[in-house]
């Protein structure tokens, strides 16, 4: 990436902090006003590191997805004889 017309057109998130660097990058700054984290533009903008970061939160949101149906189905189980006497 040679220039910031390079810079693919999406949020780039702070890997600390999750601040909008979208900013921050414009202006030319490597650092995030909100919690000072100092980062390198390349890594930040490659379309691996949106991949991985994608991936993770996918991750995060699916386990929380399962962690809440097992908890409605146990409640449901626990529960249900009572309400429907």
């Amino acid at each position: 990436m040679n220039s910031l017309r390079d810079i693919p057109d999406r949020a780039h998130p702070c890997p600390e902090c999750e601040y909008d660097l979208s900013g921050s990058i414009a202006a030319g700054r490597h650092q995030c006003p909100e919690c000072g984290f100092e980062f390198e533009l390349q890594p930040l903008v490659s379309r691996q590191y949106h991949w991985q970061r994608w991936r993770k939160d996918a991750t995060v949101k699916l386990v929380i997805l399962v962690l809440i149906v097992i908890l409605a189905v146990t409640a449901f189980l626990l529960l249900g004889p009572m309400i429907l006497e």
